[in-house]
Parts: structure tokens; sequence; C-alpha cells
């Protein structure tokens, strides 16, 4: 068995599991033994059979690995906070999250970014940030869950705005008004299957992020003129941007 802690934001998760893999994926979070642990997760072979079954995966490693997601997923509630399914990045230490249905175009448009403004960017993580709530407000932070690219960094920066994604020809962004947020922000977080107080104090959690970050609805193609087009609407003094 292997037995190690991580720390994703200011959480500390005891993690035991069979595969080394799984501590190999988690490398750049690991944290002392002596760290004061949030949460234990401990994969169950239900679980593990469930992830198995929804993947369709033979390597025994990798579904442990995701089995460990599934299960931080359900639990992490409880602590105001919730995994993002998006491509995140610092943009001189303001947050910023890109979410839409896999294939869409993610993580070339966060590479975008990285290839426009070069160290202004660091890529937070490319798959599934955590977010979570703070004092002073909502953070987004790196996990070792981060897509086949492997793309993350061990981070936490305030987060600005989460943009939704789409193809489009032509490169435009635009507010997105509050009352159409909600069911756009529910379908990016995941949300487990989790008991009725949990709810509450999820849907609290998604009132807290929708009062404290901006949305947006990013149309674009795979052209460096799209992070400018993005950068511009986010960060400049227009509330709507088109190339």
């Amino acid at each position: 068995m292997e037995r190690f802690k991580i720390k994703c934001a200011d959480l500390v998760f005891e993690i035991e599991c069979r595969y080394k893999f799984s501590k190999q994926c988690c490398e750049k979070y690991i944290v002392s033994d002596d760290e004061k642990t949030d949460l234990i997760i401990v994969p169950d072979s239900e679980s593990f059979r469930m992830v198995k079954n929804f993947l369709g995966e033979d390597r025994d490693e990798y579904i442990e690995f995701i089995t460990l997601y599934h299960l931080l997923s359900k639990e992490i509630t409880k602590f105001n906070a919730s995994f993002l399914h998006a491509a995140a990045i610092s943009v001189n230490g303001q947050g910023v999250a890109f979410t839409a249905p896999s294939g869409t175009g993610k993580t070339t448009h966060i590479r975008q970014w990285k290839k426009t403004f070069g160290n202004m960017i660091s890529v937070v993580n490319g798959d599934k940030p955590l977010i979570t709530l703070h004092s002073d407000g909502i953070y987004i932070s790196g996990t070792p869950w981060c897509g086949k690219e492997k793309l993350s960094e061990n981070i936490s920066v305030p987060l600005k705005a989460i943009c939704f994604l789409e193809r489009g020809e032509k490169n435009s962004i635009e507010i997105l008004e509050k009352k159409k947020v909600l069911s756009k922000i529910i379908s990016s977080l995941s949300i487990p299957d989790i008991g009725s107080d949990n709810m509450c104090m999820l849907f609290k959690f998604i009132n807290d992020i929708i009062n404290n970050v901006e949305f947006y609805v990013l149309k674009c193609n795979i052209s460096t003129e799209a992070a400018w087009v993005a950068y511009a609407g986010i960060f400049g003094t227009e509330d709507r941007y088109e190339s």
C-alpha cells in the first residue's frame, strides 16, 4: 500500500492506495506526514468498479487515480470547495478559468495565452482545478488531476473570471448576466450525489461564486488573436470586445 499526504489550496488530503502511479501523479503536491489532515481518502472496491465501468478502462492504476478524484469530489463540498472542469491560468496573479465540454479547445486556448503573453501567464491546471472559498474571496488552485497534457502547478490565485468557451469563426467576448450563470456553472462543477445537508452547503458555495466572480461567454478560434480578444474583454475597460 502507498500512503502519503497532498495539499491543494489549504486542504490536506491523506491518501491510501495500492499503486505507485497515484503517488507519482501527485508528486508536486505531496507534503510532510506532519501536516494536519483534513480528509482521508481510501479507494473502495465499489467506487473502483463504478469508475472502471464508466471509463471503460483496463489500467487499474489509472482507474485508482481517477477513483481518488471521484471520492474527493464527494467530500470536499464540506470544506467550501469543488473541482471545476476547466483549464485555468494565472494572469499576473489573477485567476481565469475557461470551461467547456471536452474537445472544445480549452487547452489550445490557454496555450495561446502563454504564447501571446509569455511570463505574464502561469498555467494553474489544464483540466480539474479546485475552487475554494476563503474569507477574502474565491480562489482557484492546481490539483494533480490535470488532463492528459499534465498541465498543472501547485499554486493558488484569486479567481477573477470564469469564461464559458464556445467555438466560433469570429473572436468575441461578452459578459454573461448573473441570472444566466447558475445552470452553466452547475454543469461545469464536479457535483456528486451527496446528502441534502451537503447539497445546501454546496448551493451556498455556488451562490458565493456567482456573487464574487465575473462570468463571460467567449467565442473563439484557435488563433493568438483569440487570446488578445479575451484579455481585452476580461481586463480591459469595455464590457464587450470583438476582433
